[in-house]
């Protein structure tokens, strides 16, 4: 039996099991423990608008015990926001209620912690603002990756959670590889078999999606190739929060993909299936909003997906998933999977808006 693989570049995760019922995650909706603005008559806002988390001082790993600024601010000329929630989280948290590191105030007038969850950072008034600090005390050793989150409410009716640049995963300085680490962390898999895929890539940006500095030249509107493997966890395409190999680099900043076709053959022993399509430019009346198709095989030794495509004309920003793991503690495969996609910065290239 075929099984359906969805991804929808910049859409939620939606698991549908085999009684085709949508599984749901419990969220705590106690305010501000959730992070979800109270009163509020509009829904959530997908992306991040151009609002981002960064880590100041260009710090690519924290060493523990170390103090770091913490900022959340706008990538567009005189972007503000009138509010914030900002917690520091383990890895892939689902419960936020365990801080990882500790948050210090540098100006008490415009951040405060909250009262009911002190592990939370937040807004003292809805004025504008374009920007904030904060200190950021990073945790004892052996902690390994941790995630800041953030939500943001921009204006009175937009509010924005975690998407793209709204989380930052910051990783531990060890002498080891994050690659090395994680895979550590993946547990064997016992499902029988094999499972063969299709997989179907939706293009969702358009204008009216993404109307804040969209591409004025329709032309060089396009999602580049998209490679991807099937593939063991002793080898990874690329990785959250890591540094991008010279194949994703390429692929990222030009849309290029020989680079990174060449480094998953490198790694063939590791790898069962390949992943490529053709890339998709703007036409009449679709834009880019079109489809993509390939087939491609898991099996117990290399049960992990990863895939990339260019978001263009932009500097170095991609989206894809890593190391998507395709077989499920039960011992049995997952039969389908949506996964909204979110750009990701390479950090290859410092440009801020897409290249024109």
């Amino acid at each position: 039996m075929r099984r359906t693989f969805i991804l929808l570049a910049y859409v939620a995760v939606v698991l549908v099991g085999s009684d085709g019922q949508r599984q749901k995650s419990l969220v705590n909706t106690d305010y501000p423990c959730s992070r979800v603005p109270p009163d509020f008559k509009s829904d959530r806002i997908p992306g991040d608008n151009g609002l981002r988390i960064q880590v100041l001082g260009r710090s690519e790993r924290y060493t523990p015990g170390q103090v770091y600024t913490i900022s959340i601010s706008g990538t567009y000329p005189n972007q503000k926001f009138i509010g914030f929630m900002l917690v520091s989280v383990p890895l892939n948290a689902r419960d936020e209620s365990t801080a990882m590191g500790t948050f210090q105030l540098i100006d008490s007038t415009r951040t405060q912690f909250a009262t009911e969850c002190p592990h939370v950072i937040m807004h003292t008034d809805l004025q504008p603002k374009p920007g904030i600090e904060v200190l950021w005390t990073a945790p004892v050793p052996r902690v390994g990756c941790i995630e800041f989150r953030a939500t943001v409410i921009e204006r009175d009716d937009v509010w924005l959670k975690d998407d793209g640049a709204l989380t930052r995963i910051f990783c531990e300085e060890t002498g080891r590889t994050e690659n090395s680490k994680f895979s550590e962390m993946i547990p064997d898999c016992c499902a029988c078999g094999s499972a063969d895929y299709q997989m179907t890539f939706t293009g969702k940006w358009s204008r009216d999606s993404h109307p804040k500095a969209y591409p004025t030249q329709r032309h060089l509107l396009h999602w580049s190739d998209i490679v991807g493997a099937t593939h063991s966890r002793n080898y990874m395409l690329w990785q959250y929060g890591d540094y991008a190999s010279s194949g994703v680099k390429e692929l990222c900043d030009s849309g290029n993909p020989q680079a990174a076709e060449q480094e998953v053959q490198n790694h063939s022993q590791e790898v069962r299936s390949v992943i490529k399509t053709s890339s998709i430019w703007w036409n009449e009346p679709h834009g880019i909003n079109q489809q993509r198709e390939a087939h491609f095989s898991a099996d117990r030794r290399c049960h992990l997906l990863s895939m990339l495509t260019m978001i263009g004309p932009s500097p170095d920003w991609c989206v894809g998933i890593s190391a998507v793991d395709l077989c499920l503690p039960n011992c049995t495969w997952i039969k389908e999977l949506t996964i909204d996609l979110y750009p990701w910065d390479a950090g290859t290239d410092d440009v801020v808006k897409c290249k024109e």
